[in-house]
């Protein structure tokens, strides 16, 4: 997606896109036929920051789905819904913690779920804020917000639903698919990584 219209300084105060952002558009892209067999008609990410992961689906979806984001950072959905006008999406954001209000309307009918969560190692202290720290602050094994959220997405899918959630080593990844497992969902495993070349 173009990103053109956010000035350099919004990314003081939003999620800039950078590598785990492009893992997501690269497992999206290699998963476009899939999804697209999907048929998906309703889309939520939570925690968009830029936006830039939900306008890249909803670019290969098209207007054939709705797409809502949540993000507890105000000014990150004012960007994404911004950054979807800018593309040529429609894209609803709300300013509020994982599912908020919509766990209930909106509950079993998500097809496609996106989570690139806090998942950086961080003292407890950075936890609870609402400004950028809240993008990349994940306590303990950086897992301390994403643990919140995975009892919530096997309800939250629809039949069909499928969840990309990134993950680092740190973040014990097993440890995620058998909580996930335990809870009803199969792991199908898209996994691509990345590694530094010296």
């Amino acid at each position: 997606p173009q990103l053109d219209h956010v000035s350099s300084g919004t990314f003081e105060e939003v999620y800039e896109p950078a590598e785990d952002t492009f893992l997501m558009l690269d497992s999206l892209q290699k998963e476009e036929k899939f999804i697209s067999g999907l048929s998906p008609t309703v889309c939520f990410e939570i925690g968009p920051g830029s936006g830039t992961v939900i306008t890249f689906l909803a670019s290969m979806i098209g207007a054939s789905a709705f797409y809502l984001t949540s993000d507890i950072n105000a000014r990150a959905c004012e960007v994404t819904e911004s950054t979807g006008d800018h593309n040529g999406v429609s894209i609803h954001s709300v300013c509020q913690s994982f599912f908020g209000g919509f766990s209930q309307s909106l509950r079993g009918s998500i097809d496609i779920l996106l989570f690139n969560p806090p998942y950086v190692v961080t003292p407890k202290d950075e936890l609870g804020r609402t400004d950028i720290v809240a993008s990349w602050a994940g306590g303990d094994h950086g897992r301390e917000v994403i643990d919140q959220m995975l009892h919530l997405v096997y309800d939250m899918l629809s039949a069909k639903g499928v969840f990309y959630l990134f993950l680092i080593q740190e973040n014990r990844p097993l440890e995620v698919v058998q909580i996930l497992e335990d809870s009803g969902l199969h792991y199908d495993g898209v996994v691509l990584e990345k590694r530094a070349m010296n």
